[in-house]
């Protein structure tokens, strides 16, 4: 009924996770019964099903990417395919697709990550400064990272860093992680007060997270 048992003496409920592969791990109060463990599960069998179905029909993201004609990417929640044009005095630009000049195909991974960051900056700055307007939150500066799964972060002292990977998210997504840093400005934790901020500028919060949990792993170049 489950794949792995953690019993852990500072535990006082008992508790479900769903990892990535779909295994199932049970956390439990050192000294809970084995019988309460599995009628704890079973109870849970509905939702646990629900979970693992999610990951069943997750996107599987393509790990090798080719640049070459047809192929598709992401940009702002909506994929754009991939053409190669004569040379342009742009590597990359998108134009109802992504056109990728010629002369530069065999740049074509740097190419893309080159004008991503450039859309990055530029959208997650504008919604940084909406944001920042709305709530009256002050931020200090942006910084870009590459990280692929801690989408953003705040500094004590009001840096934030957002990951340019966030500029192939559809827009809501992004609006969530900038959000969610511009709270830490006011909460350094995520505590009853946090997330009230949060949810007072984006009350639907909870769908981004969701879209992030179950296809994040497609922001990726």
């Amino acid at each position: 009924m489950f794949d792995k048992l953690i019993r852990s003496k500072r535990r006082k409920t008992m508790a479900i996770e769903i990892e990535a592969s779909g295994a199932v791990t049970v956390r439990a109060p050192t000294y809970t019964s084995e019988r309460a463990i599995n009628r704890f599960v079973k109870e849970a069998a509905p939702w646990i099903e629900k979970q693992q179905e999610k990951i069943r029909l997750r996107p599987r993201p393509e790990t090798d990417r080719q640049f070459i004609d047809g192929e598709l990417f992401l940009y702002q929640g909506d994929y754009y395919p991939l053409t190669i044009v004569d040379p342009n005095r742009e590597p990359l630009r998108l134009f109802g697709e992504f056109q990728l000049s010629r002369a530069h195909q065999h740049l074509a991974r740097s190419a893309f990550m080159h004008w991503y960051k450039r859309q990055a900056r530029e959208k997650f700055t504008q919604r940084l400064v909406w944001y920042s307007k709305a709530s009256g939150f002050e931020y200090h500066s942006l910084k870009l990272s590459s990280a692929k799964r801690s989408w953003g972060s705040c500094t004590h002292d009001g840096k934030i860093n957002l990951s340019w990977r966030l500029i192939m998210a559809p827009p809501e997504v992004l609006d969530y992680i900038v959000v969610h840093e511009l709270s830490h400005t006011q909460e350094h934790n995520h505590s009853k007060a946090f997330w009230a901020h949060v949810e007072r500028l984006l009350p639907a919060y909870k769908d981004q997270q969701d879209w992030l949990r179950d296809f994040g792993q497609l922001l990726h170049l």
